[in-house]
Order: structure tokens, then sequence, then C-alpha cells
């Protein structure tokens, strides 16, 4: 028994040039002249049967565009060709009409590009899947030292209790440093808030003693002061004396205030306070340095300034104004 068989998918052909399972057009099919049906059985008639004397001979339900692409020598895979209208053998009805043969043609070349692009696409993403799936199956890891980047000098700090720093005695070397105690301004730092209207409603303490990988240390204790003006509703104002843990001397005062003027009013009361105790304007005065803060606070902007042996800083917030005033 002949068989045509598909050299595509080889599989058995059930038509002369037409592959039905891969849906290819096959100009040179593969011939098997066999004596034996394998698990299938010989048609009834086996005379009229498909594979016996008419070999050369094609079915009349071949479609006419199956026929011409075999003759004209054109041959490949054709995966959109849809099922066609056949004319079985031995049957009355005929196809009586006729059909376009341009416009089919046109739509079968559109489906056979689309289908093409699909196949390539699909290649396409199946190659990049492929790559990162070998990229994490293989557990590629990207070991970064971070030290590369930032330097010793961003290492974790090390922790210091004030016990430890103030049993060393020694100042810490990241902070400018007045040479006034903390505690020798308290009283006055009392009197300059009363005389600005305020009350103390709460104070708290906190110490950050830390040590870096160059050797650079940082030993501050906070003293923070919430404050109220009497009959005004305020979320938060304060004043913090900053000063250093290991030794007492003074580092800065930090002021937020919601009010510009009272904000300007009280910057100008601690510089007072601390010229009282060392040379800090050199050559500007006390006017000029207020002066820069009302500017900058009025322009919502923020600015800083070295004024011989004193620095001064602001930032403007929505809701208020924080300004340091510390060492240079």
């Amino acid at each position: 028994m002949v068989r045509r068989i598909c050299p595509i998918c080889d599989q058995t052909m059930t038509l002369p040039h037409y592959c039905t399972t891969c849906r290819s057009v096959v100009k040179n099919p593969w011939i098997r002249d066999v004596n034996y049906y394998l698990n299938e059985r010989h048609p009834e008639a086996e005379q009229d049967c498909t594979f016996h004397g008419k070999l050369e001979e094609e079915p009349e339900h071949v479609p006419d565009l199956i026929r011409k692409i075999t003759e004209s020598g054109r041959s490949g895979e054709w995966r959109e060709i849809f099922s066609m209208p056949q004319n079985h053998k031995g049957s009355e009805k005929k196809n009586v009409g006729k059909t376009k043969g341009p416009e089919f043609f046109r739509v079968l070349v559109i489906l056979v590009v689309i289908a093409f692009c699909f196949e390539l696409l699909s290649g396409i993403l199946n190659f990049v899947g492929n790559g990162l799936g070998n990229l994490f199956e293989n557990h590629v890891e990207f070991d970064i030292d971070l030290g590369d980047f930032r330097g010793e000098a961003d290492e974790d700090p090390v922790m210091l209790t004030d016990e430890e720093v103030i049993t060393q005695g020694v100042a810490c070397s990241q902070m400018g440093h007045f040479d006034i105690l903390a505690d020798e301004v308290t009283d006055e730092v009392f009197y300059a808030l009363t005389e600005q209207g305020y009350q103390i409603i709460g104070i708290s303490t906190e110490s950050y003693n830390q040590v870096y990988g160059d050797g650079e240390t940082w030993y501050e204790t906070v003293t923070t002061y919430n404050l109220e003006i009497p009959g005004e509703d305020v979320d938060y104002q304060s004043l913090a004396v900053n000063y250093d843990t290991a030794t007492g001397e003074l580092h800065e005062f930090d002021i937020y205030l919601s009010d510009p003027v009272r904000a300007a009013a009280l910057t100008g009361a601690l510089l007072e306070l601390l010229d009282q105790y060392t040379e800090i304007y050199g050559d500007v005065n006390l006017q000029a340095i207020l002066e820069d803060v009302r500017t900058s606070m009025n322009n919502q902007s923020s600015f800083y300034a070295d004024y011989g042996n004193v620095a001064v800083t602001q930032y403007s917030y929505p809701d208020g104004f924080s300004i340091y005033i510390g060492r240079e």
C-alpha cells in the first residue's frame, strides 16, 4: 500500500500535496510503498481507494489555490489555511460559483504574515525568558561592597554611653564648641524666654554619643524646652540647648517657632547672651544678623551665614521656622 508522508510533520497525508495535520502545502511528499496496514482496516472497496492506481491524479476537491501553488513550484508551510469547501466524490452537487482568487490570495498572505509575526515574537519572548530563568536558576549574586562608595567615614558608628564619654573627658570632633558650659547659661536662657512671653510646659533631655570608623566622634546631649504663649493656640514651639556630653561645652541653640517676629526676637536675645561670654560677631553687628534672618523668613526661604565666631542657619516651613545658632 502506498502512503504519502509529510516531510514537515511526518504524518500520513490524505491529499496528494496538502497535509491536513500541519496545514502545509507539500510539493514533494515522501512516498512509502508498504504491503501492510498497521492498525488500520483497508477500505472495503480497495480498488476505489485513494492509494491504488490514482497516485498522479489529484482529487476533485483539492482547491484551485493549492493546485496553482503546487504547479508553480511554490511550497512551504502555510499555517493559516482554514477549512475549505469540498465536493466529495460521487456527490451530485457541483460548485457553480467562481472563487475570487486575487482577493482570497491577499487575505491569505495577510494571515500568513500575521502568523509569522506572532511566531517571531513568541521566539523572542521565549529567548528572553530562558535567559532570565537561567540567570536566577544559577543563583547569580552581585557582591557589592558599599564601603567602596561611601568610604570608611560612613561606616555604622559605635554607640557609647554618657558615662563612657564623660570618663574620657575629650570633646567630640564633629561639632563646634563655644567657650561656655551649658550649665552656666541655663539661668540666662530661662530669663530670655520669660522676657519673650513664653512659658515652659515641658523639658526633655536626650544624648547621642557616636564614634565613626575614621575616628571622628559626635557626643551631644540635647535639652529641649517645649514652649507656649498663653492665649495662643500653636501646635509646637521649642528651644533646644545642645552641648557636648563629655565636656558640657555649648554646641548650639535650636529654635523652632511659628511666628517670624517672635523667632527673630528670640534669636537676637540668644545672640546677646552669647556675646556676654565670648566675642562672636567679628566685623558684623547684631542688627545685620537679625536683618538677614528676617529677610529669609519673610521670603519663606532658607540661608546659612558665618558671622565671625558664630554661624546662623535658618529654614522656612509651612507651619514655622527653624533657626540654629552655633559655631562656624
